[in-house]
């Protein structure tokens, strides 16, 4: 009796220990050997136990170099992805700024365009005094627009038109500018010996003068001076007088007289508008136009609408011959305002550069489009900056580490670490009490034989 007492004693042992061993994930059945080991220890469950135990404790550089090739191998696959999203992720953000930037440059010059189309409706049937043209240029300055200088530009086809011209701008200056000389119609003559100069205009067929200008305090000495003796500004009046259209010069370097200069890294454009054709008189040709000189960084500044978390430069060259190198009309870099302070509103206005080293030297993301500038092509680029669009990658790493260490009591400890590395394509989440709180974390299950 007390023999079978044993033997279930034993055999009660022995299940108990299957169950406790397949709870605790320590039945491995790994080869024949064990399986036999287990046939003939299966009436004693103890030595069993102690057995498997002992063989499991002795394998434990097999079962880390499992979990290390096994991490290994987990982590190339996540960090191949995760560099390729978060590559896609900058180059995503980069192509929708980029866009938007080219969409506000495009508004910020049909604004230019619209204001030379009102102009030009404001003074169309030249009945117009210098004192009206002047509150025509202060109604533009309200629209937050900014020009060099706005102008009308006339054509006067008889001496006797040219001489009421001239009476008629002679009492404006003497009104408004004492002191000031008024010589009558002028011209830019090209072959001085000391360049090109303003002179006196001989008598001709016809005159193109440019009779009102404003700011008249700065823009004065140019009033009623031929506006088709320069070569780039007769191409401009005579394709939007032939087409009906607005046409752009090309580029130019502006001081206070409308004269060349030399100042470096300034260009300047003039937009020439001849109105618009009306279905209601169509006998009506274009005549005179409405004048713009404009400032490419006015242009800029005026596209920069809003702040940019990351920083970006745009640049602006003139494609409209493709026989030659395009001709670098203005950059500036938009800062970036990651703080959120909302003080990135200055442009840094960029030194000239060529179009082909600019795209050879990006390292970045670059957005190049072509754009209408009136009657020229205008090529628009956007650069990435090097410091605000590296990638950056997010990763969750796991590591589970187990070690089986039987003690004196014959006691099963399973320890696991994992060990979380968060760093994010958007760093703001590592500052999330759930993450920042994140390290290395053990926790311990053991069990005892009772």
């Amino acid at each position: 009796m007390k023999e079978e007492e044993n033997g279930a004693t034993g055999a009660f042992d022995a299940a108990h220990d299957e169950v406790e061993d397949l709870e605790n994930g320590a039945l491995v059945l790994e080869d024949q050997g064990d399986r036999e080991d287990y046939t003939e220890t299966k009436g004693n469950g103890r030595n069993l136990s102690h057995r498997r135990r002992k063989k499991l404790a002795n394998r434990p550089g097999l079962i880390a170099a499992l979990i290390i090739l096994l991490g290994t191998a987990a982590f190339g696959i996540i960090l191949g992805f995760g560099i390729t999203a978060a590559k896609q992720d900058q180059e995503n953000y980069f192509e929708s700024l980029a866009r938007d930037l080219l969409h506000d440059f495009e508004e910020a010059l049909g604004s230019f365009v619209m204001a030379g189309l009102w102009l030009h409706q404001a003074c169309r049937s030249r009945s117009i005094t210098h004192q009206e043209f002047r509150e025509a240029f202060e109604y533009l300055q309200s629209t937050g627009l900014e020009f060099r200088n706005i102008a009308f530009a006339m054509n006067v086809t008889s001496d006797a038109e040219r001489a009421a011209l001239e009476n008629q701008t002679q009492a404006y200056i003497k009104e408004t500018q004492p002191g000031a000389s008024y010589p009558g119609f002028r011209t830019v003559q090209r072959d001085h010996p000391n360049g090109p100069t303003i002179v006196p205009q001989s008598n001709q067929s016809h005159y193109f003068p440019v009779h009102y200008v404003e700011p008249i305090e700065q823009f004065h000495p140019v009033i009623d001076v031929d506006f088709i003796s320069t070569p780039g500004r007769r191409k401009a009046l005579e394709e939007a007088i032939e087409t009906w259209q607005p046409a752009m010069t090309v580029r130019l370097k502006l001081t206070g007289n409308n004269v060349i200069t030399t100042d470096p890294d300034t260009y300047s454009v003039i937009l020439v508008h001849p109105g618009i054709p009306l279905p209601s008189r169509p006998e009506v040709v274009p005549r005179d136009v409405s004048v713009l000189a404009i400032d490419i960084n006015n242009v800029m500044t005026r596209a920069h609408r809003f702040l940019v978390e990351k920083s970006v430069s745009v640049y602006l060259f003139d494609s409209t011959d493709p026989n030659e190198t395009p001709p670098f009309l203005g950059g500036a870099t938009l800062p970036n305002d990651k703080g959120g302070t909302g003080n990135a509103n200055e442009l840094k206005f960029l030194p000239e550069i060529e179009l082909s080293s600019l795209v050879g030297r990006a390292k970045y993301y670059t957005l190049t489009k072509n754009i209408s500038a009136a009657s020229r092509k205008w090529t628009f680029v956007a650069v990435a900056s090097e410091d605000d669009y590296r990638p950056e990658v997010t990763f969750v790493i796991l590591v589970s580490l187990q070690s089986l260490e039987p003690n004196n009591r014959n006691t099963m400890r399973r320890t696991l670490i994992f060990c979380v590395l968060i760093v994010g394509s958007n760093h703001d989440l590592c500052r999330l009490p759930l993450f920042s709180s994140l390290g290395i974390y053990t926790f311990q299950a053991s069990s005892e034989d009772k």
